[in-house]
C-alpha cells in the first residue's frame, strides 16, 4: 500500500520521518512516496479483521435474540390454546360456538349468551394476534412456516364450522376494534366459502 504526496517547493516539504523516501524530479519539484511498513500493514488487517468478526457477532446475536424471542411468543401462543381447552372442559357449553354443537346454548339464559360472545372474542383475538406476528416476521424458518400454516388451518377451520364466529367477524363495529389487515384475510375465508 503506497500512498504519494507531491511537493511543488522545498519549503512547502515537512519531514518524512520514518517511513518516507524522497525522489527528485526536478529542479523545483520534489515527490515522497510513504510505504507502508509491515508492523502497520498488519495492525491494519487485524484492526479491519476485528471489525468484521465484531459485525458478525453482532448480526448473529440479533437474528439469535430476534428468533428466541419469536420462539418465546409462539409457546405463550400454544399456552392461550390449552387455556382455551381448560374453558371447555370446565364449562361444556362453550362448546356451542361450534355448529355441531350450538344445541348446548341455552337461549333463554342471557348469562350463558354473554359467556359464549366473551369466548368467541377471545378467538378472534388470539387470530388477531398470531396473525399479525406471523406478518411481522420478515423471514420465517420452516419450522415457523409449519406452524404459520397450521394456524392458518385452523383459523379457516372454525370459520367454517362456526356460525357464532362468522357473525362475530360481520359485525360493523369489528372494523375499530381489529387489526385491518387481519380483518381482510378473515373476510377473504369467508368469501371463498361463500359465506360473504
Amino acid at each position: 500500500m503506497v500512498r504519494s504526496v507531491t511537493a511543488y517547493d522545498q519549503s512547502s516539504v515537512s519531514n518524512p520521518g520514518t517511513h518516507g523516501h524522497l525522489l527528485q524530479t526536478g529542479p523545483n519539484h520534489r515527490l515522497w512516496r510513504w510505504v507502508v511498513t509491515s508492523n502497520e500493514l498488519i495492525t491494519l488487517s487485524i484492526a479491519i479483521l476485528s471489525l468484521i468478526v465484531s459485525g458478525f457477532a453482532a448480526y448473529k446475536a440479533y437474528t439469535l435474540g430476534s428468533y428466541q424471542l419469536r420462539l418465546s411468543n409462539r409457546i405463550e401462543y400454544q399456552k392461550l390454546l390449552f387455556e382455551i381447552d381448560k374453558q371447555v372442559m370446565q364449562d361444556p357449553s362453550l362448546s356451542a360456538m361450534y355448529d355441531d354443537h350450538a344445541s348446548l346454548l341455552d337461549t333463554n339464559d342471557p348469562l350463558n349468551r354473554a359467556k359464549l360472545d366473551a369466548f368467541i372474542s377471545f378467538h378472534i383475538n388470539l387470530l388477531e394476534v398470531v396473525y399479525v406476528f406471523f406478518q411481522n416476521v420478515r423471514v420465517l424458518t420452516g419450522e415457523e412456516k409449519e406452524v404459520s400454516r397450521a394456524w392458518d388451518r385452523w383459523t379457516k377451520y372454525l370459520v367454517e364450522n362456526s356460525f357464532e364466529l362468522r357473525s362475530a367477524l360481520m359485525r360493523p363495529e369489528v372494523d375499530d376494534f381489529y387489526n385491518a389487515t387481519f380483518l381482510l384475510y378473515v373476510r377473504q375465508i369467508l368469501k371463498e366459502r361463500k359465506f360473504m
